[in-house]
């Protein structure tokens, strides 16, 4: 539930095991995040059936009677589940699953925080695909996404052409010519 959740809605991974029962509203499927980073208050919508799986996952956990219990517990129900505990079984995960792949020096590596930078780039490109243009997308998203200012959410959206080979295509058909190969002798 954890892993679908930070994926369908780009969650900071502390925000979510901050999250209590009560702090869902299953009929408007809006998750209202009371003490986020910057000290900001947010409501996050979700999609139907992502609410619907966590009304199954609350009532299989016996959780819905229980507004301040999180969202996520830890093993002591009083308290959430520990952040580091969340990123040690994904690891353990990707590990299980073999798609674990070993950070580089000085990285971060595969991280619960990249869902959210996924989420990220993909509401982007479906609101473009959507016909909306990035002026009219980006502030929407930075503030979906809690972020002080633009530039934060500019920072998820660094462009690869393996993510968007379509306008990558596009780009080298328009820039055909406009930028002269250089040559490089030794």
């Amino acid at each position: 539930m954890l892993l679908r959740m930070l994926y369908c809605c780009g969650f900071r991974l502390c925000e979510l095991l901050s999250a209590k029962v009560g702090d869902v509203n299953f009929e408007s499927g809006v998750i209202l995040l009371r003490d986020t980073k910057n000290r900001k208050q947010r409501l996050v919508p979700m999609a139907e059936g992502l609410t619907d799986i966590l009304r199954r996952y609350c009532l299989a956990m016996d959780l819905t009677a229980k507004a301040e219990s999180y969202l996520f517990p830890g093993k002591n129900p009083q308290k959430r589940l520990h952040s580091q505990t969340a990123e040690r079984w994904f690891r353990t995960l990707l590990k299980d699953t073999g798609v674990y792949i070993q950070p580089e020096k000085h990285t971060r590596g595969q991280c619960l925080h990249c869902l959210r930078h996924v989420f990220t780039v993909k509401s982007f490109a479906q609101a473009e695909k959507a016909g909306r243009s990035v002026h009219d997308s980006v502030p929407f998203l930075s503030v979906y996404l809690g972020h002080f200012d633009m530039d934060g959410t500019e920072e998820y959206l660094k462009f690869s052409p393996d993510m968007f080979p379509e306008h990558t295509a596009l780009f080298e058909a328009y820039a055909e010519g406009i930028f002269p190969e250089a040559r490089y002798e030794d």
